[in-house]
């Protein structure tokens, strides 16, 4: 008996372990299944998080804001938000409303049917409105919302108004299906989550607010759930009322508008259009939503552009001498003569101002510089040869109606000093000074301004050095 007792304890803690371990097993699966079904924290509401997920994974929207991107003083810049990827969607802007042929009921013309039942003690009153078109439209704003307005008629006329919203392309449940029977093609339809509106008897005291009774109102081919012409393009949605009454709007459409864009536009700045002009450096946001409520957002940030330019200092040159003119600051450059290099040579014949503009990120700035025919204290000069190398000399011929020093420079021709050589006295009358090439750093073979500066007075000439 002792020996059985043992036995049965064994077996009886072995149960226990595998029932344990089962548990635990069970409960990880269940935690992991949790886990599964859930996102941000939150269970997956089926028909809902599934559809969403895969019509998100479709959206291919982009957008990107174009412009410039330097604003200029007292100027304004254009950022315009340019899209692609857009979805294809249904582009009808505006329906007409058609009355529906119902399968079922009295079979008469319809476009909605209300109704409200009074109970008693042994019995129950039911009161029935079934109305006839006259003249509903359904208008689709392109931003989610739509609206139904017009009025309808049984023996009485009535006013209807029914604000949508929520604009969806898929449904948070299986869609309504015909009552007539035929099989569903529910892909290109589209629902509004919400909407609330008024029925009011023209005349009367008949008035009943209206909200969503049950799913969403559905539109497309077949979405009219009474019309027995199968995939006729209509709608269906279902209404309740604060006073009791009831109902269904049943409606046939025909598209007689189409949208111009499904875009709609948001800047951070509270503009709605595609472009818009802003005046302050900032940061520019648009988000940008197409008719399947795919979004795309880009950024931009504005910046004041500081264009800074020198055209250098007015000089005072000899009648048939050259001025060289140099441009700073950075961007594209136009000399008032038509030239568009930094460096430029002009020989005019009498005082002349030359400006120029410098255009960078779309700001341009302007300054300008005199070149001024002075009376000059040279009656002659003459720089020879003209044509050189390193290890030769250059001769100035000059006749000077005075005395004073000369001080030449060599120049390339974008404006760059290459070597000053040493300073030398003229005399009034005749002089020869001699330029010694070979004190000049080592340079490419090119043609080369010589610039010869004295009291009052500028020379240049050009000349070429060879190997």
């Amino acid at each position: 008996m002792i020996q059985k007792q043992k036995i049965s304890r064994k077996r009886l803690s072995s149960l226990y372990t595998i029932s344990t371990l089962f548990i635990i097993v069970f409960l990880l699966s269940s935690f992991h299944k949790e886990d599964r079904d859930e996102v941000n924290g939150r269970k997956l509401l089926p028909g809902i998080d599934k559809v969403e997920k895969r019509t998100n994974a479709h959206c291919e929207l982009t957008v990107e804001i174009n412009g410039d991107k330097g604003l200029c003083e007292d100027d304004t810049v254009v950022l315009t938000a340019a899209v692609s990827g857009m979805s294809k969607c249904d582009s009808c802007s505006e329906y007409k409303v058609i009355n529906t042929s119902p399968c079922i009921g009295k079979r008469e013309p319809l476009v909605l049917d209300i109704s409200k039942t009074r109970n008693f003690f042994f019995f129950s009153i039911t009161e029935r409105k079934v109305m006839r078109n006259e003249n509903l439209k359904l208008i689709d704003h392109g931003d989610g919302t739509a609206i139904l307005t017009g009025y309808v008629r049984n023996s009485k006329r009535y006013k209807v108004e029914v604000k949508f919203t929520q604009k969806k392309k898929y449904s948070y449940k299986e869609p309504y299906k015909n009552a007539c029977g035929g099989t569903l093609h529910t892909k290109d339809w589209i629902y509004f989550w919400d909407f609330t509106g008024y029925i009011k008897e023209v005349g009367g005291g008949f008035y009943m607010n209206i909200s969503k009774k049950g799913g969403p109102a559905q539109i497309g081919k077949g979405a009219n759930t009474n019309e027995r012409v199968h995939n006729k393009l209509g709608s269906s949605f279902w209404i309740k009322g604060s006073n009791g009454w009831s109902g269904d709007f049943h409606l046939n459409l025909d598209c007689v508008k189409q949208l111009n864009t499904n875009l709609s536009y948001r800047w951070s700045t509270g503009e709605r259009t595609k472009s818009i002009r802003v005046h302050e450096p900032g940061t520019y946001t648009v988000t940008v939503s197409d008719c399947n409520n795919c979004k795309a957002s880009d950024t931009v940030a504005i910046m004041h552009q500081d264009t800074a330019i020198d055209a250098g200092q007015d000089q005072t040159i000899c009648l048939g001498d050259e001025a060289v003119l140099t441009v700073e600051g950075e961007g594209d450059i136009l000399w008032s003569n038509g030239e568009t290099t930094r460096t430029i040579t002009v020989q005019p014949f009498e005082t002349t101002t030359y400006s120029v503009a410098l255009t960078n990120n779309g700001c341009k700035v302007e300054d300008e510089v005199v070149v001024t025919i002075g009376d000059c204290g040279i009656a002659k000069m003459k720089v020879y040869p003209t044509k050189i190398n390193r290890n030769q000399s250059l001769i100035i011929d000059a006749l000077m109606n005075g005395y004073g020093k000369i001080t030449t420079s060599l120049y390339d021709l974008s404006g760059r000093k290459i070597h000053t050589f040493k300073e030398q006295p003229y005399q009034k009358g005749n002089n020869k000074l001699t330029v010694y090439m070979h004190t000049v750093p080592v340079v490419l073979p090119g043609i080369y301004i010589l610039k010869l500066e004295g009291d009052n007075w500028i020379r240049t000439r050009r000349v070429i050095i060879g190997l």
